[in-house]
C-alpha cells in the first residue's frame, strides 16, 4: 500500500508539473526541445540508399543536458518513456525500437529507470518490394519525452531525413555514422546465455543467469529492469546473489497476480575484468517456465538411435542428396559379380558412416572448445562450398564424357584396389554424407539434439546410425541378390544415361555458386565462376591426356596446373555479412531475428513466428516455396496480425546458434510459433501449406 501511495504521489507532482509548463514551439531539423533547451534529439539512418525489399537502421539520439535524465521504456514507479510518432510512405515499415540498458534511481521511496547521459534508439526500417525504385524516401518522426531533475517538463520535437531508393542497396554507412551506430550497439544489452531461470516464492522472485555469462569477469553487483514492472515492487530494495549462478532477488507486488508464461527483462551487471578494468554489461532475460513450452519429450538414447536412422533413409530422396546419387546410379547397373558388388556396397556404406561420423565428431570437438555451432557447420565456410562446386562439377564433366576421373595411386596398392574401384566407392560415400548436411529429414533434429547433449558414445552411435540410414537403400539395391536381379542390364542405352545423369550435378553447382553468393561478395563470386571455367579446361586437359597419344605428359601438366589455379581461387575467400537469406517467403514481411526483438513482442503478447533458415537449407528453401509463401498462408498470417522474424543462419551467428538450443536443436530449420497466450509451439521440419494452416486455426 505505502508503495501506491508514493506512485500516487509522484504522479500527481509529474501531473502539476506538466499543466505548470508553457507549450514549446517546434523549429526546423535538426531540433532541440523541452524547456530551456533540456534534451537534444537527433534522427539518423545507417544507409544513405536502400533497395526496394531492403532494410536498414534508424538511430534516435536522445542528449539530456546534465543534471537531467530521460526514461526507458519502463520508467518505473513514475514518468513516461520517450514516444514516437512516425511519418512514412506507403510501402515502409518500421518496427520495434531497440533501448539501451538504463540505471536505476530511487529517491524518497520512489524507483525510477532513466538514461542521465545521451542514449541512442535503433529502430528497424523495412522497404518493400512495392516501392517504386528511383523515388526518394522521406522519413519524418514527432518526438515527445519528459525530462526531469527536481522538476519534470515535457518536450517535443521533430525530424526528418530522405534515403534514396535505388535498385541496390548501398553497403556501407553514411559518412559520419558509423562510429553513431557502432555505439549504439554495444549500449544495447546482449542476449543471455541459456539457461535463464526464474524461481518464486509468495513474497520473492528472482532471476538467475548462468556464471559462464561472464568469462573471466567478476561480477561485484546486478540490478534487473524488468519489461512489465506490474508483478514487482520496483521501489524495494534489490537482492545480489553470486555462486553458480548470478541472480538478483526482487519483492513481489502483492496486489499482482502469478507471473504470466514467461518474463522478460535486463540484467545490468557491475563486472571487474582480468585487467581491473570496472565495465557495465547489459543482458537480455528471456525465459518461459517449461510447463508453457510445447516441444517434444526427451529422448532415450534408443529412440535418438532410430530417429536418426529413419531420418538418414528419408535424406535419400531429399533434393539435397539425390542429384549427387546421380552418379552412382550407373553403378548399381554396372555388370559386376555379386562377389564385387557386395565389396563395393560395403566400400560406400563405410564411406557414408565413417563421413558422417568425423562430421559429427568435429561438431563436438568445435562446441567444447567454445565455437557456436550446429549440424551443417561446415557449409557456414564460403571455401567448403566453393570448393565443392569444383569437385562436383568436375563429376558433372565425368558423366558428360568431357573426362575419366581416375585417382593416381601405386601400381601394388591400385591392383590391390581392383582399379581404384573400392576406393572410389569409400570417396563417394563420403561426398554423399556431407552434401547430406545440408538437409534436415524429418526426425533428425531431435535425434541430432540428443547428440549435443549426451555423452561422447552416446552421441558416436547417433552420427553412426544417420550415415547407416543415409546408406542403407545403396547397399540393398546393389546387395541383395533379389533386388539386383531386377535392375536393367548394361547396354548402349547407358552412354545416353551416363550424359543425362551429369545434368543434376550440373543443377547442384548452379545451386552451390547461389550459395556461395549469399556468402561472400561480388568479387569472391567472380573468383569462383573463373574457378570453374579454369577446372573446366583442366579436366579437358586430363581428357585429352587420356583420349591421345600426342603429349600426353604436356595434358596432364596442364591439367594439374588448372586444378592448383581453380583451388588458389577460392582457398582465399572469407565471408561477407549480408542481410537475411532471400527467398519466395519474402512476399510476406519478414523482419530480422533478434532476441531482443522477440523479447519485445513477447512482453506484448503479440503472435509471433520466427522462421530460423539458410540459403545452404535446401529443406528450407523448400518448405518456404511449398508452405510459406502459400497465398492462403500469408492471408491467415496477415488476418492473425502475426510478426514474422526470420533468422539467417548461412553464415555463423551465435545469438542463432543460442536460440536453437533452446529447443534442444543443432541446425535449421527451425519454426517456433508464439500465441497471444505466451506459450511456444515447435513446428514440424517439413511443412505444408495444410500443416501451417491447422497450427494457426485455433490461435
Amino acid at each position: 500500500m505505502l508503495g501506491r501511495v508514493r506512485s500516487l504521489v509522484a504522479l500527481g507532482t509529474t501531473a502539476i508539473s506538466l499543466l505548470m509548463t508553457p507549450a514549446i514551439a517546434l523549429g526546423e531539423e535538426p531540433t532541440h526541445f523541452a524547456g530551456d533547451r533540456l534534451v537534444g534529439v537527433r534522427l539518423y539512418a545507417e544507409h544513405q540508399r536502400v533497395a526496394p525489399g531492403g532494410d536498414t537502421w534508424l538511430a534516435v539520439a536522445f542528449s539530456p543536458r546534465p543534471g537531467w535524465h530521460i526514461y526507458w521504456r519502463n520508467p518505473g514507479d513514475s514518468g513516461a518513456p520517450p514516444s514516437i510518432a512516425w511519418s512514412l510512405p506507403q510501402g515502409v515499415t518500421v518496427g520495434a525500437s531497440s533501448w539501451p540498458v538504463p540505471e536505476r534511481i530511487v529517491s524518497g521511496g520512489i524507483a525510477t529507470f532513466v538514461y542521465s547521459r545521451p542514449a541512442t534508439l535503433l529502430v528497424p526500417l523495412h522497404v518493400s518490394y512495392a516501392v517504386m525504385t528511383g523515388r526518394n524516401i522521406t522519413v519524418a518522426a514527432h518526438f515527445s519525452w519528459l525530462v526531469c531533475a527536481h522538476v519534470c517538463v515535457p518536450g517535443r520535437g521533430h525530424a526528418r531525413l530522405i534515403i534514396d531508393n535505388v535498385a541496390q542497396s548501398a553497403i556501407g554507412t553514411t559518412a559520419g555514422t558509423t562510429a553513431l551506430f557502432a555505439a549504439a550497439r554495444a549500449a544495447l544489452p546482449v542476449p543471455a546465455p541459456p539457461g535463464a531461470t526464474l524461481t518464486e516464492d509468495a513474497r520473492t522472485i528472482t532471476v538467475s543467469v548462468p556464471s559462464s555469462a561472464f568469462k573471466d569477469q567478476r561480477v561485484t553487483g546486478a540490478t534487473f529492469f524488468p519489461y512489465d514492472g506490474a508483478p514487482f515492487a520496483q521501489s524495494a530494495p534489490q537482492r545480489f546473489d553470486d555462486g553458480t549462478s548470478i541472480g538478483v532477488t526482487l519483492m513481489r507486488n502483492p496486489a499482482a497476480h502469478a507471473l504470466a508464461s514467461h518474463f522478460v527483462g535486463v540484467l545490468r551487471a557491475d563486472v571487474v575484468k582480468a585487467d581491473g578494468h570496472r565495465q557495465d554489461v547489459g543482458l537480455l532475460v528471456d525465459a518461459t517456465p517449461a510447463a508453457f513450452v510445447m516441444s517434444e519429450a526427451p529422448l532415450s538414447i534408443l529412440a535418438a538411435i532410430a530417429l536418426a536412422f529413419a531420418g538418414g533413409i528419408v535424406l535419400n530422396v531429399m533434393p539435397c542428396v539425390f542429384p549427387v546419387l546421380s552418379f552412382k546410379a550407373l553403378g548399381v547397373v554396372s555388370d559386376h559379380a555379386p562377389r564385387k558388388r557386395r565389396r563395393l556396397a560395403a566400400a560406400y556404406a563405410t564411406g557414408v558412416i565413417f563421413s558422417a561420423s568425423a562430421l559429427g565428431v568435429a561438431l563436438l570437438v568445435l562446441r567444447g572448445a567454445g565455437q557456436a555451432l550446429g549440424w551443417g557447420f561446415q557449409w557456414q565456410s564460403p571455401v567448403f562450398v566453393g570448393l565443392l562446386a569444383l569437385l562436383i562439377f568436375v563429376l558433372a564433366l565425368s558423366l558428360s564424357g568431357v573426362v575419366e576421373i581416375v585417382v593416381p595411386l601405386p601400381a601394388a596398392l591400385a591392383q590391390r584396389g581392383e582399379r581404384h574401384g573400392t576406393l572410389s566407392s569409400f570417396a563417394d560415400g563420403a561426398l554423399v554424407a556431407l552434401v547430406a548436411s545440408s538437409c534436415t529429414a524429418p526426425f533428425m533434429g531431435s535425434a541430432l539434439g540428443f547428440a549435443l547433449t549426451a555423452s561422447p558414445l552416446a552421441a558416436l552411435a547417433v552420427f553412426v546410425a544417420l550415415g547407416a540410414g543415409i546408406a542403407v537403400p545403396y547397399v540393398l539395391v546393389t546387395s541383395v541378390p533379389a533386388v539386383a536381379a531386377r535392375l536393367p542390364r548394361p547396354g548402349p542405352w547407358m552412354l545416353a544415361a551416363r550424359r543425362l545423369f551429369a545434368f543434376p550435378l550440373y543443377a547442384t553447382v548452379a545451386w552451390l555458386v547461389w550459395v556461395f553468393a549469399a556468402q561472400t561478395s561480388s568479387n569472391a563470386l567472380l573468383a569462383l565462376l573463373f574457378a570453374l571455367v579454369i577446372a573446366g579446361f583442366g579436366a579437358s586437359a586430363f581428357g585429352s591426356a587420356q583420349s591421345s597419344t600426342s603429349w600426353p605428359r604436356t595434358w596432364n601438366i596442364c591439367g594439374i596446373a588448372a586444378a592448383i589455379i581453380a583451388v588458389l581461387l577460392v582457398a582465399p575467400v572469407r565471408t561477407v555479412a549480408h542481410g537475411n537469406v532471400s527467398s519466395a517467403g519474402d512476399a510476406l514481411h519478414f523482419e530480422t531475428y533478434s532476441s531482443g526483438r522477440l523479447a519485445t513482442l513477447r512482453s506484448h503478447k503479440q503472435r509471433t513466428f520466427v522462421d530460423l533458415t539458410a540459403a545452404w537449407c535446401i529443406t528450407c528453401q523448400v518448405n518456404d516455396r511449398l508452405a510459406l509463401s502459400n497465398a492462403a498462408v500469408g492471408r491467415r498470417f496477415s488476418d492473425l496480425h502475426v510478426t514474422l522474424l526470420r533468422g539467417d543462419w548461412t553464415n555463423q551467428d551465435p545469438e542463432i546458434t543460442a536460440y536453437l538450443q533452446q529447443f534442444g536443436r543443432s541446425g535449421v530449420p527451425l519454426y517456433a510459433y508464439y500465441p497471444a497466450d505466451g506459450s511456444v509451439e515447435v513446428w514440424p521440419q517439413l511443412l505444408t501449406p495444410n500443416i501451417v494452416l491447422n497450427r494457426l486455426r485455433d490461435t
